[in-house]
């Protein structure tokens, strides 16, 4: 994780770095993206039962810059409202930890063979966007790369009574939560552009989010990695 936020840092510095004369023309925009989130799920030990239960349907929303630095290249970043879940398939065998034997699962309980959780995360992206020249009346191509740093604000059980790993975290001597306060991504996407007035333009482009670190805590929960997967269409208007 350290060494994912060192590289994103060393990006944030390359590009303010570069000499001011070549920055010569910054557009601002907003962004609405439907999403779809996979979770790669790997447990080992006392989460060993633990899998990835599915796909899910979630958003991200916000306002991004694009700095140019020439024609047909610029820096992107911005600060995203960005909802991820989590989805655990749990066999039964995982009731049988210590934990569970020495506290019972209480009648307000139920043997749950799921775990499910929305995070809430604001996101910022630092990325570089390639512009081609026309490729039809007033629209452009363009592809981006970079990656994330998202930061949570949230983390929301879902169906509580009968979320297996809640129930867990319910029965630690001390509390803790169950997922980093900060998460890193790979970033790549393609997209068009299309002019509507003297500057203005709408969007469109499919993009793609790869987790680069686990998003469990490094601590009771460090035999559970969980890392999340994005597949996304953005649409937005750029000013």
């Amino acid at each position: 994780m350290k060494k994912h936020i060192f590289l994103t840092v060393l990006m944030i510095f390359f590009f303010l770095d570069t000499d001011a004369q070549y920055f010569n023309n910054i557009k601002m925009g907003f962004r609405f993206a439907p999403m779809v989130v996979a979770n790669q799920v790997e447990g080992t030990k006392r989460f060993k039962d633990f899998t990835s239960n599915g796909l899910d349907v979630r958003t991200s929303i916000g306002p991004f810059a694009d700095v140019y630095f020439g024609e047909k290249y610029a820096f992107s970043t911005g600060l995203f409202y960005s909802v991820k879940s989590v989805h655990y398939a749990v066999k039964s065998g995982f009731y049988s930890d210590s934990l569970f034997r020495t506290n019972p699962i209480t009648k307000d309980e139920i043997k749950g063979g799921i775990a499910d959780f929305n995070l809430q995360y604001l996101q910022i992206p630092i990325s570089l966007k390639l512009f081609s020249g026309e490729i039809a009346r007033q629209s452009i191509m363009y592809i981006q790369f970079g990656g994330t740093l998202d930061v949570k604000i949230s983390e929301k059980s879902i169906n509580t009574p009968r979320n297996a790993l809640v129930q867990f975290q319910d029965r630690l001597p001390i509390e803790q939560n169950i997922f980093s306060v900060a998460d890193a991504n790979m970033l790549v996407g393609v997209g068009v552009e299309h002019k509507i007035g003297f500057s203005d333009a709408i969007f469109a482009s499919f993009q793609y989010q790869r987790g680069l670190s686990d998003i469990n805590r490094n601590n009771v929960f460090r035999d559970l990695s969980t890392k999340n997967g994005v597949f996304m269409l953005e649409m937005g208007l750029k000013f």
